[in-house]
């Protein structure tokens, strides 16, 4: 071959390649473009089943206030819980304050709370809902959540509330009332 002949064949070459990596840079333009969108929809339906959950929920509690309201009777079954331990009643505490007005708290947050590592409060987690206390779970991106079911943790709040009432009503002097003056 000609050195000329040589040179645009590997012209020719070239401008083959180039094409060829052209459409497959558009190819994978697309497919990126692609998984964004496959991405963006996944996130919206996620964000839609958390709204449609959260009204189950609610729609679940106005159920059972008419079942209650209807038959007269709860549809609540009595909850036995065996004794925990000191450091189980710390972790319970802390899960009771941390979680007030917040869904669900993380092994993260009670662990900071405590001064303690994820993996301990995890145990102790444990240890409570083996003991009979109502703690629900729930999974986020690989990360779990807690919270007290809602009506135990307002009977808590009211037994705690009345038994706070009458000790501190034992400490407290009782009226004096006036003699009346001769």
């Amino acid at each position: 071959m000609k050195p000329v002949q040589s040179r645009l064949v590997d012209q020719t070459a070239a401008e083959a390649m180039q094409s060829v990596l052209e459409g497959l840079r558009e190819e994978l333009d697309d497919h990126r473009d692609a998984i964004n969108e496959n991405t963006n929809e996944l996130q919206s339906s996620h964000e839609y089943i958390r709204t449609v959950e959260e009204k189950m929920d609610k729609l679940q509690a106005r159920l059972e206030e008419l079942f209650l309201i209807v038959t007269g009777t709860s549809t609540e079954q009595k909850v036995e819980i065996q004794p925990l331990t000191k450091k189980e009643q710390e972790v319970f505490q802390a899960l009771y304050l941390v979680g007030e007005g917040v869904p669900f708290v993380s092994y993260k947050q009670l662990a900071r709370k405590l001064g303690w590592s994820e993996a301990l409060i995890s145990g102790f987690i444990t240890n409570i809902v083996e003991k009979g206390v109502p703690v629900m779970k729930k999974y986020d991106a690989g990360q779990a959540f807690v919270q007290l079911e809602q009506k135990f943790r307002q009977k808590q709040a009211k037994d705690v509330v009345i038994g706070l009432n009458s000790l501190l009503s034992h400490w407290m002097p009782a009226p004096q009332v006036p003699k009346s003056q001769p």
